[in-house]
């Protein structure tokens, strides 16, 4: 299995382990063609709706590239209703870091030319998922990101 969907599994594992209302959409990488969808879960938290795509990438650093232009422009368009937060789930699988990344900010390395996501910038407007790894798979924190997420700035 990819390291992708291992990432992705172990999130809605642990998403639901924590009694949350995640759905997984369904993706063209599952073997669903012509599937255009924007991000790869959508999570309830009262009064929330987060609207994540997952990443998993190997080095410091995610090209702005892998993030598809239906995938920039609908999480953005999305991000403007009150109550819902959207951005980039993204596993430095090689430092075990996972960061929540909002596509605002995302936005804001597109409008000033950058051509990635250094993992150094997700340690400074980014907020961290603890996770505990298990022999070679993870045990993601969610609980504790979702409150570090109402905490932060990201939230209307």
């Amino acid at each position: 299995m990819y390291t992708g969907k291992k990432f992705e599994e172990d999130f809605r594992k642990c998403a639901e382990a924590n009694n949350l209302n995640i759905i997984r959409l369904q993706d063209g990488m599952g073997g669903y063609a012509g599937v255009n969808n924007i991000c790869d879960f959508i999570l309830y938290v009262k009064p929330h709706q987060l609207l994540l795509e997952l990443k998993a990438h190997r080095g410091k650093s995610l090209p702005l590239n892998c993030i598809t232009e239906n995938q920039y422009k609908g999480l953005l368009e999305k991000s403007k209703f009150d109550g819902v937060i959207a951005g980039i789930l993204i596993n430095f699988y090689e430092y075990d870091k996972v960061y929540f990344v909002p596509i605002q900010q995302v936005a804001t390395l597109k409008q000033s030319a950058y051509k990635s996501i250094n993992i150094d910038y997700c340690d400074i407007v980014g907020i961290e998922i603890v996770a505990n790894k298990k022999r070679t798979r993870y045990d993601y924190n969610v609980g504790t990101f979702i409150c570090d997420l109402e905490c932060s700035p990201y939230v209307k």
